[in-house]
């Protein structure tokens, strides 16, 4: 047999990164793509109070499409060429859409079948299969956004048999305060800064959001007696579940007799969201735990990149409010001594406060303008191996790629930058990344920068 070539690749793409179409019509309906990102249209998104598996709006049945090109194709297109060593020895690089608005741990099912067929696929190829790669077939995983979280959650429940190496770029392992501020505010999350009301009801719905909830020190500034942490039902203000309850009363299978009490309806409400919050806060701490060898990696196996650079929210702060009508919520037994909470928006501004003159200040503030360096952090990886890139890292022919980053943040256009695609074209050919400018995680010196690819030149 002849050495292994590459393994393929499976990319994962972040969250609202996959196109969402409704296959029930006879002609298929576009339920979520650029053109719905723009015009704001979210009602199809909605999962139903019933079964959260299935739509608000039924009949229906919507399915993963193809990934965003306006993100992705360029990145597929680099690393499909860059990772084969000739035209008629290709790697494969494969996407892998999925349905973004579940629990992790259903997609995560979804990911080991995939990563099976990407291998039997693989297999099929005469230069794989005439190589030492049918001995031990794996992939490399890459994941943008929630993709990586994704991954870790995959290691962490199935361990790494099946993965060789993996990269992900702004992830956020530890949260972002961005999916608080969709939850209670309808703001920056799937369409910009602006407030939207019918995203803020959409967004308290989606599983997936709840998994992105911040759990890093300092991702909270609220009174003493509230400050109890994002998972439990006392951390979210009233209009939360008062927009479940009335999902409850609008779409519930049951009799409208049923569900005509206000107060049951709250105390129902309660039960879902605390359902979805157990199950994130479940899944948070199997990524928090988990451990690299257990799975069959090593750190060095592992490239992670983080945006730095760019305004961005790292805190929430919230103040105590009389609870309103407090006998519609005395049922549901969330809140203490009739006490609510009401989040301080201008108190959770986005802030940067990254010096590049003063690098090795280790109590910066500062993200991709999604998610900050303190949610992209993961516990399962040594600070000093952190790779962190800013928007000074296009190169100056990235014309087009600079007008991308304007229009949709740093954060979505990570995968855009040729300096990420070159690194993790390194990291999987394992090789050195030829002189890349790159920098270290702020707080960390030049001489302790321990990324795990060589050649990466500070700046």
């Amino acid at each position: 047999m002849s050495q292994a070539p590459c393994c393929p690749v499976i990319l994962l793409p972040g969250i609202k990164g996959t196109e969402l179409t409704d296959e029930y019509p006879t002609d298929r309906e576009s339920v979520w793509s650029v053109s719905n990102s723009l015009r704001g249209d979210f009602k199809r998104l909605a999962l139903h109070p019933d079964d959260r598996r299935y739509e608000r709006i039924e009949p229906a049945r919507v399915a993963p499409g193809p990934v965003f090109n306006l993100i992705y194709e360029q990145f597929l297109t680099s690393l499909r060429h860059e990772l084969s060593p000739a035209e008629d020895r290709p790697t494969p690089v494969f996407a892998f859409p999925y349905d973004w608005r579940r629990a992790l741990g259903d997609i995560e099912e979804q990911l080991d079948g995939f990563i099976d067929e990407v291998i039997a696929r693989t297999l099929l190829l005469r230069h794989y299969f005439g190589s030492d790669y049918r001995k031990r077939p794996r992939v490399h995983l890459v994941g943008h956004s929630m993709g990586g979280l994704l991954i870790a959650g995959y290691l962490a429940r199935y361990g790494g048999a099946k993965v060789a190496r993996v990269a992900t770029l702004a992830t956020p392992f530890q949260g972002s305060a961005n999916a608080v501020l969709s939850i209670a505010t309808g703001q920056a999350s799937m369409t910009g800064v602006d407030v939207s009301p019918a995203e803020r009801e959409v967004a308290r719905m989606l599983p997936a959001v709840y998994h992105l909830l911040p759990s890093y020190a300092g991702a909270l500034a609220w009174p003493q007696p509230l400050a109890r942490g994002f998972y439990k039902p006392l951390a979210w203000q009233p209009s939360v579940y008062q927009t479940i309850a009335e999902y409850i009363r609008l779409y519930s299978r049951r009799d409208p007799a049923e569900t005509a009490a206000l107060p049951d309806r709250i105390a129902e409400a309660a039960g879902i969201l605390r359902a979805m919050l157990n199950e994130a806060q479940k899944h948070r701490a199997g990524v928090d735990a988990l451990n690299l060898k257990d799975a069959g990696l090593a750190p060095s196996d592992w490239l992670c990149i983080a945006g730095i650079g760019e305004a961005t929210v790292d805190r929430i702060a919230a103040t105590t409010v009389p609870l309103p009508d407090p006998a519609a919520f005395a049922k549901a037994a969330i809140f203490d001594g009739g006490n609510a909470i009401e989040i301080d928006l201008r108190a959770s501004a986005p802030v940067d406060d990254y010096d590049p003159a003063r690098r090795e200040r280790a109590d910066v503030r500062t993200g991709d303008a999604t998610v900050p360096l303190a949610g992209a952090t993961p516990t399962f990886l040594p600070y000093e191996q952190l790779v962190a890139v800013t928007r000074h890292h296009y190169a100056w022919w990235e014309l087009g790629d600079r007008l991308v980053n304007g229009l949709v943040d740093l954060h979505a256009a990570l995968p855009r930058m040729n300096a990420v695609q070159a690194m993790i074209t390194a990291h999987f050919l394992g090789r050195d990344a030829r002189a890349i400018e790159a920098l270290p995680a702020p707080g960390v010196a030049a001489d302790a920068w321990r990324p795990p690819l060589g050649g990466l030149a500070l700046g």
